[in-house]
């Protein structure tokens, strides 16, 4: 019976059970085709989210300003154009220099985002006649980036779009019927008496104009000034960098710093400080070879910084004279000083300086910033050899300064220098950023409340004629 459960029956319904068990086969196996099919499909849609995500993430972090980038970015002096404002409220600044663009919180000074503009195929932005020109939109999410200028020249370039709450940077066009943000006006007539060299745009808005300026030539100093409309003896400044600005007080206290030795400090606030000219620090010199404290040093004319600290050692405190280059924050001379040392110089530092001087330094200072600051970024102005006699004093003046203009190899004699041979064009490269000096010998008479300035012509010897600073300017 068994033989026959076995054989027989199953053996009638052989090809019934085939049947059946291939139906079930086969829908089986077009389930399963059906369920690969959509895991495949939906492993392929998370593959291109995870894609996009991680595209845009290299996307920003491709076209972002690197930390050694933006170091080298702040150091550099500032040249013939200044930053542009882009936008500003109480909670974002927006603004581009050259090859940066920013976005900083206004509510903790932080930069949230930095793009490095040479990154993007953009004109960059400078004088020429291509130009890099930025619109952001009303609500101040997004900026939109295109070149302006010749049709032949621009067409090469790319028009992008970043999104200024995440710093994401892509190709695109800004959108039809864009709302864009309006508040925009030219400094010079929207602002009175601007500081500085300033940002040729400002943006007013119902309470406050906002502008850019720098007053110190680096990139790092560039501050954003806020003008409050309803009290006009209030206006803000704040360094857009600041929270990597490091004052040049702080500077010459940190080298100090580096200079004492390991059971040496500085005693809190114990500095006394002194902005004086080269004269002065002669004089300093000369009282300090009467005690043979000193050998003889060359004094260049220049700004310099005369700072007494006091220090700690060993459970005794004593003064210590640094003497400091204002220009490249370098100590120059440094010595202890006994008591009688420290109230004599203290008392030559302190030594009221006359009427005449004041007046004439005042003036100089007024009238080539005037004249000159158009042309050149002015580093410093020193009167030495002052000689002073009743209502009149003669003397040399002196004017260290940059030129604005940072690239040396957009002139055309450089460029051309450059084609001849490296050694002549590495020689004009170098001069053109180097500090230049231009020297004067000046006699100031003053006739009544009127300072009248004469400037000696001869070759040889004295020839004194009436000058105004503006005739240096005029053919």
């Amino acid at each position: 019976m068994l033989e026959n459960f076995y054989t027989t029956k199953m053996s009638m319904d052989k090809k019934k059970l085939q049947n059946r068990f291939s139906k079930i086969r086969s829908k089986s196996g077009r389930v399963s085709k059906l369920m690969a099919f959509v895991i495949f499909a939906a492993v392929l849609l998370i593959m291109a989210i995870l894609s996009l995500i991680i595209a845009a993430t290299v996307n920003r972090n491709d076209y972002a300003m690197t930390e050694n980038e933006f170091s080298d970015y702040i150091n550099r002096p500032i040249g013939s154009i200044m930053a542009e404002l882009d936008y500003v409220d109480d909670h974002k600044l927006v603004f581009h220099y050259l090859e940066g663009f920013f976005i900083i919180n206004q509510e903790t000074n932080e930069i949230d985002h930095m793009i490095n503009l040479k990154k993007l195929n953009v004109s960059q932005h400078q004088q020429g006649s291509t130009f890099l020109e930025i619109k952001v939109d009303k609500a101040g999410t997004y900026a939109y980036l295109s070149s302006v200028g010749p049709a032949d020249e621009i067409k090469g370039y790319e028009t992008y779009i970043i999104n200024l709450d995440n710093g994401e940077v892509k190709k695109g066009k800004m959108p039809k019927n864009t709302e864009l943000f309006t508040g925009k006006a030219d400094t010079l007539w929207a602002v009175q008496n601007p500081v500085g060299w300033y940002s040729n745009n400002c943006i007013v808005n119902k309470d406050k104009t906002y502008y850019l300026t720098s007053e110190a030539g680096k990139v790092i100093d560039i501050q954003l000034v806020t003008i409050y409309h309803n009290n006009e003896d209030m206006t803000g400044y704040n360094y857009v960098f600041s929270k990597y600005y490091v004052s040049d007080y702080r500077k010459k206290q940190n080298l100090i710093q580096e200079r004492l030795s390991d059971d040496e400090e500085i005693l809190i606030n114990s500095g006394l400080s002194w902005e004086v000219n080269a004269d002065v620090v002669k004089s300093v010199f000369d009282k300090l070879r009467e005690t043979n404290q000193m050998k003889y040093i060359d004094v260049k004319d220049g700004n310099y910084d005369i700072t007494i600290y006091q220090i700690w050692k060993n459970d005794i405190s004593y003064p210590r004279l640094y003497v400091i280059d204002n220009y490249s924050i370098e100590i120059l001379f440094s010595t202890d000083l006994r008591e009688e040392e420290h109230n004599s110089i203290v008392s030559i530092l302190n030594r009221p300086t006359s009427q005449l001087y004041q007046k004439t330094s005042e003036y100089l200072k007024q009238e080539f910033y005037r004249v000159y600051k158009q042309y050149y970024d002015i580093q410093s102005l020193t009167i030495s050899n002052w000689q002073e006699s009743g209502n009149e004093a003669t003397f040399h003046y002196n004017m260290t300064y940059l030129y604005y203009n940072r690239d040396p190899d957009k002139l055309a004699y450089i460029q051309e220098a450059k084609k001849q041979g490296h050694e002549k064009y590495e020689t004009l490269y170098n001069d053109y950023l180097a500090l230049k000096q231009a020297n004067h010998e000046f006699k100031v008479v003053l006739n009544g409340d009127t300072l009248e300035l004469y400037s000696n012509v001869a070759p040889k010897g004295t020839e004194w004629v009436p000058i105004k600073i503006d005739d240096y300017v005029r053919g």
